[in-house]
């Protein structure tokens, strides 16, 4: 994760959040399909759309708070290894 560019993980990071919140919302989508009445014949498949879609978005929202979780501890590694400015002074 080092060698990729900032605003490239500051991409991905965004681009897995709105693939979660699409992903949710196609499972409220067809949960919501499946309270009509001529729906009910396919009750079974919407049901394992609605499990599907929740699922990758759990999934995606874990990956999305990984990588948020490795890029700041990356800023924080960073930050202890460079030298503070007051320690190269000389006096």
């Amino acid at each position: 994760m080092g060698r990729l560019k900032a605003w490239l993980l500051v991409l991905l990071m965004i681009g897995l959040l709105v693939a979660a919140v699409f992903a949710a919302m196609s499972g409220v989508f067809y949960a919501w399909l499946s309270v009509f009445p001529e729906h009910q014949s396919q009750l079974r498949t919407l049901e394992i759309k609605v499990w599907i879609s929740w699922i990758s978005a759990v999934v995606l929202l874990g990956g999305d708070t990984w990588l948020v979780v490795h890029v700041v501890r990356s800023i924080n590694r960073q930050d202890r290894l460079r030298p503070a400015a007051h320690e190269h002074r000389t006096s």
